[in-house]
């Protein structure tokens, strides 16, 4: 668990650091550590890098044993890939529960992604098939967690873009 509390991200700015804050905080409840976050500072754990280079929600993970380098050219490029970090993970990462025999580590591996097209989205028809408020919520987090960035409702019905923040 110790190995664990020192986790650590670090960060270029502040809106780098909002995406990150939103991402160590499934740690507080899952896990019973929340790794901080280090706006400014080069060495961490975790590190955010901007590549100018890359496209409008695209990003590069370099994940070793001992480090992880997020490349993205944009704060949704980072939400992105932590999302891909966050299926790496245990699933008990989304529980309410503190699972003190969860091993927080992910695989080594390199991931280049960028989306295909320039409109994901996620149809869900409430007029049809009713469902609870925290049924949709569910399937609205379910969404955001494969990367669909807009749903959309017809004619008078709720319409709900960019999911995530930034």
């Amino acid at each position: 668990r110790e190995q664990y509390g020192k986790t650590d991200f670090t960060v270029e700015n502040e809106e780098q650091a909002e995406v990150a804050r939103c991402f160590s905080a499934l740690f507080t409840q899952a896990a019973g550590f929340t790794p901080c976050v280090k706006v400014g500072e080069k060495k961490g754990k975790i590190s955010f890098l901007t590549d100018d280079a890359l496209k409008s929600e695209a990003y590069h993970l370099e994940i070793t044993p001992r480090q992880i380098i997020v490349k993205a050219s944009d704060t949704k490029g980072f939400f992105y890939a932590l999302q891909t970090i966050r299926q790496l993970l245990p699933a008990s990462i989304e529980g309410t529960a503190v699972v003190e025999t969860a091993d927080w580590s992910v695989p080594a591996m390199t991931i280049k992604d960028e989306p295909r097209f320039g409109y994901r989205g996620l149809m869900v028809d409430v007029a049809r098939f009713f469902i609870p408020k925290e049924n949709l919520l569910r399937i609205i987090d379910c969404g955001i967690k494969t990367r669909r960035k807009r749903s959309r409702g017809n004619g008078s019905g709720c319409r709900l873009h960019d999911f995530y923040k930034g």
